[in-house]
């Protein structure tokens, strides 16, 4: 047999040829580069998902608590002022006075206090009547029976001091005639009537009341004027205190007449003086008034040559007069 294997030959110099593969080898390469081949239609498959790393949220700050911040003490302002013993106890002062509210409520109850003093005071009632009125108004109100028979008695007594002003008769209680002997008198020997007598007790006492009236009338006006006189000799005084001191004191003056006058209408005279100081000091220094401008119209020209409006002279004549007058 022949053998149709062909016997390569080898050729010096020349670089080796391989072999051909033979029908089996190149059968079984297909098959293995199909199996490799996906399908047609067929889904390539999924690649698996990657998982990623769970991400840590980042964490709240915790807040800061800020430390509260201590009020400075009296001691610690006057160290950072570096006030000296006398400011120091001057700031110390000051730092004790109340705060706006407390003032507010301060001055309420004591203008209430003010109303009732004069509302009092309108009525006439000096401290021992005021003292008894409540003395008085305090038992009836006790419940105490032995309370309530003080105050039965107290005003059995204020019934006879008023029937004793009047004149008047209180059965029981008050005779007109124990006060008028020659009344009582005339009485029992028969020469007038008990109800004459008494009708005469009751002129007695109106005129009696009326003198009073007029005494009392007559004191307090003499009071008055002696306590006008205290008080503006007191004002003239601050007047020339103040004046004297106080280049504006006209000014400040007539700014001040509205509190004055109401100064005048709300407190005695005799703290006039006193509150129409204080608020003279608290007023400011008055600014003292702009210069007026000026409203001159000046003698010259001002800018250029003082000479150029003038009219230029037609002949020699005139230019020696205008020559002369301008060297004048």
């Amino acid at each position: 047999m022949i053998d149709d294997t062909e016997t390569p030959v080898v050729v010096d110099g020349a670089e080796e040829v391989a072999p051909a593969p033979s029908e089996t080898e190149a059968f079984d390469k297909g098959v293995t580069e199909a199996d490799a081949t996906p399908e047609e239609g067929a889904k390539p498959a999924e690649a698996e998902p990657v998982v990623e790393a769970a991400k840590e949220e980042p964490k709240e700050a915790a807040p800061v608590v800020e430390e509260e911040k201590q009020e400075p003490t009296v001691d610690d302002e006057i160290k950072s002022l570096g006030l000296k013993t006398n400011a120091a106890e001057r700031f110390r002062e000051l730092s004790k006075r109340p705060d706006l509210e407390t003032f507010e409520a301060v001055q309420q109850k004591a203008a209430r206090a003010d109303q009732w003093e004069s509302t009092v005071s309108a009525t006439g009632t000096n401290p021992e009547q005021f003292q008894r009125t409540l003395a008085l108004l305090s038992a009836i109100n006790s419940g105490d029976p032995v309370r309530l028979k003080q105050g039965l008695e107290a005003m059995r007594s204020e019934v006879v001091r008023v029937a004793k002003q009047l004149g008047e008769e209180v059965p029981g209680l008050h005779d007109p005639l124990a006060d008028h002997a020659d009344l009582q008198q005339a009485v029992e020997q028969g020469a007038i009537t008990k109800e004459y007598a008494v009708e005469l007790s009751r002129q007695r006492a109106a005129t009696g009341l009326m003198t009073q009236q007029t005494q009392r009338t007559n004191e307090a006006q003499e009071y008055r004027d002696a306590v006008n006189k205290a008080v503006n000799v007191d004002l003239a005084v601050l007047s020339n205190k103040l004046a004297a001191v106080d280049s504006q004191f006209e000014t400040k003056v007539d700014l001040l007449q509205p509190l004055i006058q109401h100064i005048r209408d709300t407190l005695p005279p005799s703290k006039w003086a006193e509150a129409i100081e204080a608020a003279y000091k608290r007023l400011p220094s008055i600014p003292a008034p702009a210069p007026k401008p000026s409203r001159g119209v000046p003698v010259r020209p001002t800018g250029g040559n003082p000479n150029a409006l003038a009219r230029k002279p037609s002949n020699d004549m005139e230019a020696f007069e205008l020559g002369l007058s301008q060297a004048r």
